[in-house]
């Protein structure tokens, strides 16, 4: 999966900063930064994933249920994008 993480008001990316998981079950992937474009990305395996985000004076974020279920044609999975608009803390 690619999660597209950004400042909810500014609009600004800020996944170089921003650590995540993305949990299946038992299975636990870790979502690296990848640039160009600015996303944290992971997950090579198909199914129903929590996906939660922290970054220092933003709430947590998590979106449960991110559904990966397309395949290639080598059987490589098609990631599936998320947009995390993640809420600064006063």
């Amino acid at each position: 999966m690619s999660v597209a993480v950004t400042d909810s008001v500014s609009g600004v990316s800020i996944a170089d900063a921003t650590l995540g998981v993305a949990q299946s079950g038992s299975h636990t992937d870790s979502l690296t930064f990848t640039s160009p474009p600015p996303l944290r990305s992971g997950g090579s395996t198909l199914g129903a994933f929590t996906v939660t985000l922290d970054h220092t004076g933003y709430a947590q974020w998590r979106r449960d249920n991110v559904m990966v279920t397309q395949q290639g044609t080598c059987g490589n999975v098609i990631p599936v994008q998320v947009s995390a608009r993640m809420q600064p803390q006063p």
